[in-house]
């Protein structure tokens, strides 16, 4: 069985309708606070439905036996506290989630010899380019609680691979867009303001390429 955190959200449902597409066994573990259930059904998973567990990440013990009770053996982590804006407002609920739910999620893994553990992490860790392009050798200068809490799980996430020989693989995205997506994001903003023949306006400092 494979858990996907946050598999109600934008990201985690396109993960889990790609994982029932290639007959894999898949378990949503959402609190649908930030996700939609309206959005699943929307995507109209091939082959079966996947089970959906209403849970919050920053339960241990819930997060535990729902480890063992479904028998998950991989998990894809793509629960967080995403919006920046959000995460400024409310930065003891970014860190719980982001960092705390992370460790959780890690720790239960651990004790139940968890096989594999993806983590869905963020550009935002780097802060401003040193040097481009970026590789996963780039300093981690984060500026913001977002990025700065992303960029605390990642290494917390790293350090059980290091640690307990965890499998684990973390992937740093940037700048997503598609369907599905709720928040204001800048590339869907563009896309939808292109379509309408609308201005593009950039804030920055005019160094813009």
């Amino acid at each position: 069985m494979i858990m996907v955190t946050g598999g109600a959200g934008f990201i985690g449902s396109h993960v889990v309708w790609k994982l029932m597409e290639h007959g894999d066994d898949v378990m949503i573990y959402d609190n649908l606070r930030q996700g939609d259930i309206d959005l699943l059904k929307k995507l109209r998973f091939p082959n079966s439905e996947p089970e959906i567990v209403l849970g919050d990440i920053t339960d241990f013990a819930h997060v535990f036996q729902t480890l063992k009770r479904y028998n998950v053996k991989k998990i894809i982590h793509t629960a967080a506290i995403s919006f920046i804006p959000t995460a400024v407002e409310k930065p003891s609920l970014t860190f719980n989630v982001n960092v705390a739910g992370t460790f959780n999620l890690l720790e239960a893994g651990r004790i139940l010899d968890l096989e594999k553990f993806v983590y869905i992490s963020s550009a935002s860790t780097y802060g401003d380019f040193q040097y481009e392009p970026v590789d996963e050798r780039h300093p981690l200068e984060a500026k913001d609680i977002y990025g700065a809490t992303k960029a605390a799980a990642d290494r917390i996430a790293m350090s059980y691979y290091r640690t307990y020989g965890m499998p684990v693989t973390v992937i740093r995205t940037t700048s997503v867009y598609g369907p599905g997506d709720l928040e204001r994001r800048v590339v869907r903003d563009f896309i939808e303001k292109a379509l309408l023949g609308k201005p593009l306006d950039l804030h920055g400092g005019g160094e813009q390429r």
